[in-house]
């Protein structure tokens, strides 16, 4: 997780870095964590996103756009995305080996989640209903709950 508000020279070359190392804090960088890369770029498609979406492309990075207009409020994109929550199908990194304490950033995810819509930024609840709703929308992930049709290279098969 990153945070912070910068120029836009800073972000470009911060969501570059992120791109090929995603435990990169975008401050300096930890040997330790070398070429890690992220699975999707997700970026807002508002503001400064398009030109980011356009500067990282011509950079060989493809990032996909989000577009929230169409999954109304930040209220309503929490409601749609409640369900992938409550199935248990985020977590939250902890610390190993007991895994029992989550990490630092972790912890401060879950205040802003916890206490969404009392506080006074809600960045992080909308970057996270943004990226499940991406999931969800693209059946990447789904609610454990429902039912899935059965493929038909995939059925059961019985044996007499």
């Amino acid at each position: 997780m990153w945070r912070g508000r910068v120029e836009y020279t800073e972000l470009r070359e911060i969501a570059k870095r992120l791109y090929f190392d995603y435990r990169d804090t975008g401050k300096e960088r930890n040997p330790k964590f070398k070429g890690r890369p992220i699975d999707m770029c997700l970026i807002e498609a508002k503001a400064s996103g398009d030109p980011l979406i356009r500067d990282l492309a011509l950079a060989g990075i493809s990032a996909a756009p989000f577009n929230p207009t169409g999954y109304g409020d930040k209220m309503k994109r929490v409601h749609f995305i409640t369900p992938l929550i409550e199935g248990e199908r985020v977590w939250l990194p902890a610390r190993p080996p007991s895994y029992d304490t989550l990490l630092p950033f972790a912890d401060e995810f879950l205040e802003a989640v916890a206490c969404f819509p009392n506080l006074e930024s809600n960045d992080l609840v909308d970057t996270m209903s943004q990226a499940l709703t991406k999931l969800k929308t693209g059946m990447f992930l789904l609610n454990p709950r429902d039912e899935r049709p059965v493929h038909p290279s995939k059925k059961e098969i019985k044996v007499y």
